[in-house]
């Protein structure tokens, strides 16, 4: 296989992988816009691009700040999040500040599943990197 046919896979391996990252919406969603008016719901306007709200219930277990009408306010951070939801509790991190998620009352946080995620990516990627580099 020549150069130029290892970097057409590669750069097509590349797209695909952000592809299938990129989820599917209903609606108006991802799009250029003006205001938030003309993304739709569940999306709002950043420097003319549609972008998703940030889902506090379901990714932070943190409630949805509400507008007086009762409707949810589009967080565009964590940081337009509410409180925890019941039965979760923030805890500090190292530099004193609270968790921007929230965790379960009485779990205790363990970090150890972190190398155990870590460690294919890292040997996909080295395989990745040595088979370039004895190809090329």
């Amino acid at each position: 296989m020549d150069h130029s046919t290892f970097s057409s896979i590669l750069r097509f391996t590349v797209l695909f992988a952000i592809l299938s990252q990129v989820s599917l919406v209903q609606g108006k969603g991802l799009g250029k816009c003006v205001d938030d008016s003309t993304c739709g719901p569940g999306f709002y306007c950043s420097s003319n691009v549609c972008e998703i709200c940030v889902p506090c219930e379901n990714v932070f277990n943190r409630q949805s700040l509400m507008y007086s009408s009762g409707e949810p306010v589009c967080a565009k951070s964590v940081s337009n999040c509410g409180q925890c939801l019941k039965g979760f509790q923030p805890f500090d991190r190292s530099d004193g500040q609270p968790s921007e998620k929230c965790f379960p009352w009485g779990k205790s946080i363990s970090y150890s599943n972190t190398s155990v995620l870590a460690a294919p990516a890292a040997w996909v990627m080295f395989f990745l990197c040595s088979l370039s580099w004895i190809i090329y």
